[in-house]
Formats: C-alpha cells, sequence, structure tokens
C-alpha cells in the first residue's frame, strides 16, 4: 500500500460518563491534515462517545469552510479516522480516566 506520509496520533481522555474530557493530536502531516485536526478535534471535548463516532465525514470538511481539491480529501479525513479508531479502541476496554492512543496513516 502506498502512503502519503501523512501520520496523525489522536489520543481522548474520557470521564467515568463516557464524556471526551481532554484530546490531543501529534504527528507528521500537511497543512490540510493538521488544520482539519485542530477543528476537529478542538469540537468533540464535551461529547460522548457515540456523537463523536457519528461525525459525519461531509461535516469534517464543512469545517474546513474552503472547497478541497478531491486529490486532498483524504488528507481532510486523515484526522476522522484516527478520531474514530481511537473511540472504537476505547469502547468497553480499559478504566474510564485511562487515556486512549492511536495512529493513523495516510493511504494515497
Amino acid at each position: 500500500m502506498n502512503l502519503c506520509g501523512d501520520r496523525i496520533r489522536v489520543e481522548l481522555r474520557f470521564d467515568e460518563d463516557g464524556i471526551v474530557k481532554e484530546v490531543g493530536f501529534s504527528g507528521e502531516m500537511c497543512a490540510i491534515a493538521k488544520a482539519s485536526a485542530s477543528l476537529l478535534l478542538m469540537s468533540v471535548e464535551g461529547m460522548t462517545r457515540a456523537a463523536v463516532a457519528a461525525i459525519p465525514d461531509s461535516q469534517v470538511l464543512r469545517n474546513l469552510e474552503e472547497p478541497i481539491r478531491s486529490n486532498r480529501i483524504k488528507c481532510a479525513l486523515l484526522p476522522a479516522a484516527g478520531l474514530r479508531g481511537a473511540v472504537r479502541s476505547r469502547d468497553g476496554c480499559g478504566k474510564p480516566l485511562d487515556p486512549v492512543s492511536i495512529q493513523a496513516d495516510c493511504p494515497i
């Protein structure tokens, strides 16, 4: 599989009720992926796991407020893939306050 080289690590901390209390990201990524991550991840604090998992790709793209060329859509959606992976990895596992971290790579 070819990779563009973008990588993101998404970290979440939930409270005992399954509400996102802290969120962060790190990695090597293009400006579009970084902007998307910043906007997306600052919007999920205070949301439930279910609400985070249900954020549609169309909302992620709308958050950017600028049209994204078709060959860069995957860049813009990489943070959403990492976020969904972190939410899925947390479902039913670990103590509520344990942080969850997952890495996603951008396929081209």
